[in-house]
């Protein structure tokens, strides 16, 4: 996965970039649907289906079981279809990701021991979000694809009494099933030539796009379709404000970038696999502007020969009416040393280190990181949580994300009288008369040796201050004054999200279920915790995967990186803050 923050939210720790991962190798031919449902998942919830459909007597012909045995015997038409079109038909329909339709009477029939298994392994549906004991989110998930236990419980009757279809005429009222996607579809980007993912070693590869925005606007969804989803690892979307990427690709389409593509805009998206379309709520976007770029970069895990041709596919839903929120996409973690948040770990070995033991079954680092002072100076009192995501790789088996209020309401000037006569004479003399990303990108290109000289916290202050249009932006960041307090319930600790049994194959962003003005909320000085466990022993089935096609025989230490055998730790955001009292 990616690692760059907003400008105005990047603290200062170094986020690496993102490693290799193991695919697991699906066989593409099958020797028959039964053997299929054997090897394959048998089931998946993503976005509720919407829209009013009816019962389906038979897209196969079923009508139904002789010898139903007694009322109290599930049948699928009666009590399993309405289960499976609520939690499992938007991925699990033809043209869909799932691998066959489980909404035809005799599919889901000949899948049923499959279906019942996974549902009881708790592998399907696929949602990591749980409630625990160390955690109970601040408000309930969208789209939650959870069952109950009494769906559980229809579903493993109905399996050991053989799967009966009952009678169509019993059949419920059911939603017409439609594979996960966004609302609307605006643009849709791909690269024309696409790129043949082939060797032994990762690669990373950077696509332009050009979306011909005509007018200032803002995407409220974004949607990746890997285009061959067995070498694609990951996926970055972020702008382009200049169209360097353009430049750097030349005729040939592509060209190798690491980290943001050596581009200067804010991230967009990621995807890694199991992700699912992410949708704004109304009111809320991601701002681009006239004729701005994006660039997309693609993390390639090879498996040997050239592979098919990867084209992947970015969809975005676009509006140009103004919202009244602004989204900003964040990925925060992956600190490597105690000043950039890493927490002292069991395995440290005589100084504070992200190290993973060769061995270690069940080893645990922890990552703290500090909502900028500098929100505060530019007054604003919080920041919503729309969306969350945790992030590891194949050592990863659990992961929680909480916050820990600040204690006190003080707030420190960011920036000094000797900040202030480091930088202003070099912009004063290099950018008289640039206001807004004019005077950013002015004092970016000129003025890069003394930036480096002051605080970041400085910075990051007059970043925030720029944003609100004040004319004098030494004001607010040279003044000592006091936090907002933020709104009501912000005072106490929260969990964000917890992931006991974290896997790669399904990662997705769990969005809260809540009007924007009651969705969680962080102030600056509030600080997000996050603990990652891992798993680097044989007793881990996808490390010993991993070590095979290395060539390696036993686990060795793992810290961060971007090799085969790194890790990560890592929480993605989607953060919303109010713009319309600039």
């Amino acid at each position: 996965m990616a690692y760059v923050l907003p400008t105005s939210l990047n603290p200062a720790v170094n986020v690496a970039g993102p490693r290799s991962q193991p695919r697991a190798r699906v066989s593409a031919v099958f020797a028959g649907l039964l053997f299929a449902a054997l090897l394959l998942p048998a089931g998946c919830g993503t976005d509720t289906p919407t829209g009013v459909g009816g019962g389906d007597a038979g897209l196969d012909g079923a009508t139904g079981d002789a010898g139903n045995g007694a009322s109290t015997t599930p049948t699928f038409h009666r009590d399993i279809a309405p289960i499976v079109f609520a939690k499992c038909a938007s991925c699990h329909l033809d043209g869909a990701i799932g691998p066959f339709d489980i909404t035809k009477p005799a599919v889901a029939k000949a899948m049923a021991p499959a279906i019942a298994a996974s549902v009881a392994s708790g592998r399907m549906p696929p949602w990591g979000a749980q409630d625990t004991a160390e955690c109970t989110p601040p408000k309930p998930w969208q789209n939650d694809a959870r069952l109950t236990q009494a769906e559980k419980d229809s579903i493993a009757a109905w399996a050991k009494a053989g799967a009966p279809l009952g009678d169509a005429a019993d059949s419920a009222q059911l939603t017409v099933a439609k594979p996960v996607a966004l609302s609307r579809i605006d643009r849709t980007l791909v690269s024309d030539k696409g790129f043949v993912a082939e060797g032994t070693k990762d690669q990373f590869v950077c696509f332009p796009f050009d979306p011909k925005i005509t007018t200032d606007s803002w995407i409220q969804g974004v949607n990746f379709i890997a285009g061959n989803p067995l070498v694609a690892h990951h996926a970055l979307l972020f702008l382009d404000p200049t169209g360097a990427a353009a430049k750097a690709a030349g005729t040939k389409g592509w060209y190798d970038g690491f980290g943001s593509c050596n581009v200067n805009g804010g991230l967009v998206a990621a995807w890694a696999p199991g992700a699912v379309p992410v949708e704004m709520p109304a009111g809320a976007g991601i701002p681009i502007k006239k004729g701005e770029r994006l660039v997309m970069q693609m993390h390639y895990h090879p498996i040997g020969a050239a592979a098919a041709v990867d084209k992947t596919k970015v969809q975005l839903k676009i509006t140009s009416e103004a919202p009244k929120y602004e989204v900003q996409a964040a990925l925060i973690g992956n600190a490597r040393k105690a000043s950039q948040g890493l927490e002292p770990g069991e395995a440290d070995d005589g100084k504070v280190e992200f190290r993973i033991p060769a061995g270690a079954a069940s080893h645990a680092e922890s990552i703290s990181w500090t909502m900028p002072l500098s929100l505060a100076q530019a007054g604003i009192s919080h920041i919503r949580v729309m969306g969350i995501a945790s992030h590891m790789h194949y050592l990863g088996v659990d992961m929680r994300i909480w916050v820990e209020r600040r204690t006190s309401s003080a707030a420190p000037a960011l920036c000094s009288a000797g900040d202030k006569g480091t930088l202003e004479p070099c912009v004063t003399t290099n950018c008289a008369g640039a206001a807004g990303d004019a005077l950013t990108n002015c004092a970016i290109a000129n003025c890069t040796k003394q930036l480096q000289s002051i605080a970041p916290g400085c910075v990051g202050c007059l970043t925030e201050v720029l944003k609100t249009g004040k004319a004098d932006l030494w004001a607010p960041c040279l003044a000592a004054g006091t936090l907002p307090p933020g709104p009501a319930g912000s005072d106490k600790d929260m969990c964000l999200l917890h992931t006991p049994a974290y896997d790669f194959a399904w990662q997705r962003f769990y969005t809260y279920q809540a009007p924007i003005e009651a969705l969680p909320a962080l102030r600056p000085g509030d600080t997000l915790k996050m603990r990652c466990v891992y798993n680097n022993s044989t007793s881990n089935p996808v490390l010993v995967k991993a070590l095979s096609d290395q060539g390696l025989k036993a686990p060795v230490d793992v810290g961060i990186g971007d090799t085969t055998l790194d890790e990560m730790c890592l929480t993605g955001l989607y953060l919303l803050r109010d713009v319309s009292k600039k």
